[in-house]
């Protein structure tokens, strides 16, 4: 992590929200719908690298807010990617964001289990195998964009859902018994080991049946992402803060993509986690420049009281 992972002169923070009016030239008479305007969609700043290593922890902080909210209504959104995610004001709040995109979300209990849904690099392994779903597929997703931000690249790059299930194994280990026993789909992907009925291995792509073109992978184990950007401070305990503070972040990464769908991370739990609070940095470096500038930023976010309202904004 570059020294800016958490740099506060990037991060807005506007909380007012937009105004919008009727055209003048506007008659009773007259239908009309104004919609306010976006500014770019989260996939045009990864390609661009615009986006600041400082705006992590902000980014995931907001997802998880929108995500808390369509989890107390029993939502699922289905379909979050970089393209879903909008930039209000790329100039004035380049950080403010919104999600988009309804057109597939579903209530929960609307879902039935086997149904096609994700977008291929944010998609579940429950969803894949046709497991019964719910809000956690999400948190899913946002693991994996949360990942994206950081490496510029989608973490699991799977060409199909069985490339996709390859990652998973191959960082992850093998997935729960409990989502491979009841999984629609588990037979296409998996085989039963001889002499252990309710044991299951990856097939291999022979096995498989199809032609698969494997796509590159660059670990071994999500630990590796703490191998990517070593700190380089001139101070010993600022490079100390901000190696705890990755360590952190590929934490929460492992707890939103965990296989065990009823040990990943919740959206509330997600408000409370270390690499959001930046609590333990705060007590354990108190001294480090980089921990001072991360939680001043952090402190604005939590000062910001939400509404009701605000979050039905963050989720248009």
């Amino acid at each position: 992590m570059s020294s800016n992972y958490r740099d506060e002169s990037q991060y807005s923070t506007s909380s007012e929200e937009e105004e919008t009016s009727l055209p003048s030239s506007s008659t009773e008479e007259d239908a009309q719908v104004t919609q306010e305007v976006l500014s770019s969609p989260f996939s045009d700043y990864l390609i661009q690298s615009f986006l600041g290593e400082g705006t992590f922890g902000e980014v995931v902080k907001c997802m998880a807010t929108a995500l808390q909210l369509l989890r107390s209504l029993g939502i699922v959104h289905t379909d979050l990617k970089p393209d879903n995610i909008m930039l209000v004001d790329s100039v004035n709040k380049p950080f403010k964001i919104k999600i988009i995109d309804f057109g597939l979300a579903r209530y929960v209990s609307q879902i039935t289990s086997g149904s096609y849904m994700q977008s291929r690099h944010y998609r579940s392994p429950e969803a894949i195998l046709g497991y019964p779903v719910n809000t956690a597929i999400d948190m899913w997703s946002l693991g994996c964009i949360a990942a994206e931000l950081f490496l510029g690249y989608a973490l699991y790059p799977g060409d199909c859902d069985y490339n996709m299930l390859q990652h998973m194994v191959q960082t992850q280990g093998q997935l729960p018994k409990e989502l491979l026993n009841n999984g629609l789909k588990t037979w296409c992907f998996f085989r039963r080991l001889r002499g252990c009925r309710r044991s299951w291995t990856l097939k291999t792509p022979f096995e498989y049946g199809r032609t698969v073109t494997r796509s590159e992978s660059y670990f071994n184990s999500l630990n590796d992402l703490k191998k990517i950007r070593p700190a380089c401070h001139r101070s010993s305990e600022d490079n100390r803060a901000e190696s705890k503070d990755l360590e952190n972040f590929v934490d929460l990464i492992k707890k939103l993509l965990h296989l065990d769908i009823g040990q990943r991370i919740t959206p509330s739990q997600l408000l409370g986690d270390p690499f959001i609070t930046m609590s333990d940095l705060a007590n354990n470096y108190p001294n480090s420049a980089y921990v001072k500038s991360g939680c001043e930023i952090m402190k604005v976010c939590w000062h910001q009281s939400v509404s009701h309202h605000d979050m039905d904004q963050s989720v248009s």
